[in-house]
C-alpha cells in the first residue's frame, strides 16, 4: 500500500511540474507548448527538447482531450493518451522529487569536515549537520533519520 501511495504522490508531483512549466513557458515565451525538437539554433531546440521532455505529460493529457471530425472526444483516444501521460509523468516526479532529495541531503550533510568509521554516530565523529526544522524556522523536531 505504502509504494502505491508513493507511485501516486510521484504521479502527482509529476503532472503537477508538466502542467506549471506548460503555462509558464507559454506565459515566458509567447508560444504554445508543442511536441516538437526543431529550432532556430541549437539551443532553441535544446529549450524544445527540455519543454518537450518536461511538459510532456501535461500535453499529452490535454492533446486525449481533443475533439475529433465529429466534434466530440473519443473514449479510446483519452485513456490511452491518459495512461500514456500518467506513466510519464511518473518518470518526471520522480526526476523531480529525486533531484529535490538530493538537493537537500547535499545540504544537511556537507562534504566538509572529518569522515566518521563504521558504526560511528555522525555526533561522535564531529561532522556538523542542520536539521530540516532549523531551515524553516521550526525547533525541537526530532527524526529517526538522525538519530
Amino acid at each position: 500500500m505504502t509504494q502505491l501511495l508513493l507511485a501516486l504522490f510521484l504521479i502527482g508531483i509529476g503532472m503537477s511540474v508538466a502542467g506549471t512549466g506548460t503555462h509558464l513557458y507559454q506565459q515566458l515565451a509567447r508560444k504554445v507548448a508543442e511536441f516538437r525538437i526543431d529550432g532556430q539554433n541549437a539551443l532553441d531546440s535544446i529549450v524544445n527538447l527540455f519543454v518537450l521532455f518536461v511538459c510532456g505529460p501535461y500535453m499529452m493529457l490535454r492533446l486525449g482531450l481533443q475533439a475529433d471530425s465529429s466534434g466530440r472526444a473519443s473514449a479510446v483516444n483519452a485513456l490511452l493518451a491518459a495512461f500514456i501521460a500518467f506513466g510519464w509523468s511518473f518518470v518526471t516526479g520522480l526526476m523531480f522529487v529525486g533531484t529535490y532529495v538530493s538537493v537537500l541531503r547535499a545540504r544537511m550533510f556537507p562534504c566538509s569536515g572529518p569522515r566518521h568509521k563504521k558504526g560511528q554516530r555522525s555526533e561522535e565523529a564531529g561532522q556538523w549537520f542542520t536539521p530540516v526544522g532549523e531551515w524553516i524556522g521550526v525547533t525541537g523536531i526530532s527524526s529517526p533519520l538522525w538519530r
